[in-house]
């Protein structure tokens, strides 16, 4: 599968690029939050997370809660990454969470990562009960893999979350894997395929499987779909927040992606807010205007949605 591994190369180019001070703070309201780390939610070694709990108000006050998602082309990054983002939420009087999860290998498809997402609420919940804040509701944020990931488990399987999902970022998310959504740049027509197959799992599909052209047709659209986020939105999907590239500037994530994304939530009546960063790759740092009013909207929807 050379070609997943070109393209997870150029993917884990650009993520250790984010840094923190992209988002200021509101130091006018910022509050000081309590900060947990590298809490176990699961047997594996990179099931840790670090979890940002912010002065309660009141004995029976109810929390919102955000998990941000790290990307780094579903083989590497870290729960880190995301730090930066956990502490300006927390300041708002929100619960944080940032989380490692596995990475993908012969042995552990993107099922895997769903496990993760839902043993990590899971944990969240509970220590957060354990402390004394009851959390209610629970927006998903992901960068890069880590929003495919997030939007993946949000619009195919949001019923294993158990905090109510309220709404989900997805900043530079793969959507759609099909072969004509890949045409862009130097990929060829099987660079979407093939990363669908190494996200769903080879091992299932007979060790004469080397790629798409070993696949049935029918079964291999039934992968693709499987695996593509935007093949699972409908109308009772939850928001969504979008922010992608300008058109031909992202460099690793193609065009088409975002377009499919804004078409299909537009379509299915699905509230959302997308931003297109046109003079930025796929990192999303060449706007900063841009940047900071799709995270004043995700201000908006914390306040809509957990109450607050």
């Amino acid at each position: 599968m050379k070609i997943f591994v070109a393209v997870a190369t150029l993917f884990s180019l650009f993520i250790n690029s984010l840094s923190g001070g992209l988002i200021t703070t509101d130091k006018d309201n910022a509050v000081s939050a309590s900060v947990h780390t590298d809490i176990s939610y699961g047997e594996a070694e990179r099931n840790k997370m670090d979890i940002y709990l912010p002065p309660k108000t009141s004995s029976d006050h109810t929390f919102g809660a955000l998990l941000f998602i790290h990307g780094g082309s579903w083989t590497s990054g870290d729960k880190s990454s995301e730090a930066y983002l956990c502490k300006r939420y927390s300041e708002k009087g929100y619960v944080t969470a940032t989380i490692n999860y596995h990475y993908i290998d012969a042995d552990h498809p993107v099922s895997t990562n769903m496990d993760d997402i839902a043993s990590a609420i899971n944990k969240l919940q509970s220590f957060c009960s354990e402390n004394g804040y009851n959390v209610t509701s629970l927006a998903l944020h992901g960068f890069s893999s880590g929003a495919h990931i997030a939007t993946l488990f949000s619009y195919s399987c949001p019923e294993r979350s158990v905090i109510p999902l309220a709404f989900v970022v997805n900043m530079a998310g793969p959507a759609d894997f099909n072969s004509e959504t890949w045409h862009e740049w130097h990929y060829d027509q099987n660079t979407g395929p093939s990363l669908a197959i190494m996200l769903y799992g080879m091992k299932d599909l007979g060790e004469n499987v080397k790629g798409p052209s070993d696949i049935p047709p029918h079964k291999l659209q039934e992968i693709i779909d499987a695996m593509s986020p935007a093949f699972h939105i409908n109308e009772n999907s939850i928001p969504t927040i979008c922010g992608y590239a300008g058109d031909g500037k992202d460099g690793i994530v193609p065009t088409k992606n975002k377009t499919i994304t804004f078409e299909n939530l537009k379509k299915h009546n699905v509230k959302s807010d997308c931003f297109t960063f046109e003079n930025s790759n796929h990192i999303l740092i060449g706007d900063m205007d841009v940047r900071e009013a799709l995270y004043a909207r995700v201000d908006e929807y914390c306040k809509e949605y957990f109450g607050y």
